[in-house]
C-alpha cells in the first residue's frame, strides 16, 4: 500500500545503533543511489510516488551523519533548464521544536535505506499547477545543507499532462493576403473535475497573431474582469475567430488560456500568407 510517510527497509537502521561492529563514518558519495517514480506522468493534483534508495556497496558497516535540517534522504524536481519546482529539503525539521538534530544512518554491507515520498505536479510557490511538459526527478542523500553537493541517483524524466489540452487549426491552412482566415480553437477538459475558465474569446482565453515572435494583432475582446464559463469533465468546447491578413509573410497563431489550475496552457500554429 502506498504511503506518503517514510518507508524504511528492514535492513536499514536510522539511529546510532551499531550492528556487526562499530561503523566507519563515510562521505555520502560512496552510496549507490537509485530512484523510482510511479506513475511517470500525471495531471496537476494527481499523486506521483517517488521512492529513493541508498545502498552501501562496500563490505564494511558504514555510518552517515545527517542533520534534520535539510539532510537525509530526499528528492528534487526540476525543469530541463535546472529550475527547481518541487521536492524535499526546502524546510528544516525540528523534532519537538528543539532545533535541528544530528542523526546517523547505519548501513551494513550491501544494505539499503529506502524512503517513499508523494508529490503532485504543483509548484511549491506560488501554488498553481505546473506547465505541461517534461521534468526531471533526482533522489539524493545529503548531510547538512541543501546547498551542499549530495549523493545523487540518475535523473528520471516525468511528464506533467495538460488538464485542458488545446488544439488549433486555420482554414485555409495557407492563407492569402486580403482574404479572411477562420481560426478554430478547441479545448477538452481531460481532468476528473469541472474547471471554471475565462470564456472564449477573451483576454484570459484568446488568440493573438505573431510575426517574428512579436504580437501584431489581437483577435479577441478584452473586458475586466473576463466573463467565465464551466467546462465539465470530458466536455469539449470549440470557438472560432477570423483574421484578415494584409501582407504576405510567415506568421504564428498564438492561443493562450490563463487559468490558475495549470500554468502555461499555450498552443501555437504557424501560418503562411501568400
Amino acid at each position: 500500500m502506498k504511503r506518503a510517510s517514510a518507508v524504511l527497509a528492514a535492513a536499514a537502521v536510522l539511529a546510532a545503533v551499531w550492528a556487526c561492529g562499530d561503523p566507519t563514518f563515510s562521505d555520502p558519495s560512496v552510496l549507490v543511489m537509485s530512484t523510482s517514480v510511479e506513475p511517470d506522468s500525471a495531471f496537476p493534483g494527481d499523486m506521483m510516488w517517488i521512492t529513493v534508495t541508498a545502498k552501501n556497496p562496500t563490505q564494511r558497516v558504514l555510518g552517515f551523519e545527517y542533520s534534520t535540517c535539510y539532510g537525509g534522504l530526499g528528492y528534487s524536481v526540476a525543469r530541463a533548464d535546472g529550475d527547481r519546482v518541487g521536492g524535499t529539503g526546502t524546510l528544516c525539521y525540528y523534532p519537538g521544536g528543539s532545533g535541528p538534530q544530528t542523526r546517523v544512518l547505519i548501513l551494513g554491507p550491501g544494505e539499503v535505506a529506502e524512503q517513499q515520498f508523494s508529490w503532485s505536479p504543483v509548484n511549491d510557490y506560488p501554488q498553481y499547477g505546473l506547465q505541461p511538459g517534461e521534468y526531471e526527478i533526482v533522489g539524493w542523500f545529503r548531510r547538512w545543507s541543501w546547498r551542499q553537493s549530495p549523493a545523487e541517483s540518475e535523473r528520471l524524466g516525468v511528464r506533467v499532462l495538460p488538464l485542458l489540452p488545446l488544439d488549433v487549426e486555420s482554414l485555409p491552412a495557407v492563407a492569402t493576403a486580403g482574404e479572411t482566415v477562420a481560426i478554430r480553437v478547441g479545448l477538452t477538459n481531460a481532468s476528473s473535475e469541472a474547471a471554471e475558465i475565462p470564456v472564449f474569446s477573451s483576454c484570459g482565453f484568446g488568440v493573438w497573431i505573431k510575426q517574428a515572435g512579436r504580437p501584431i494583432d489581437r483577435l479577441t475582446q478584452c473586458s475586466s474582469p473576463d466573463p467565465s464559463m464551466v467546462v465539465q469533465p470530458g466536455q469539449r468546447i470549440d470557438g472560432l475567430v477570423e483574421w484578415l491578413p494584409s501582407e504576405p509573410g510567415d506568421y504564428e497563431v498564438f492561443v493562450q488560456l490563463v487559468w490558475s489550475g495549470q500554468a502555461g496552457l499555450v498552443k501555437t500554429l504557424p501560418i503562411q500568407v501568400q
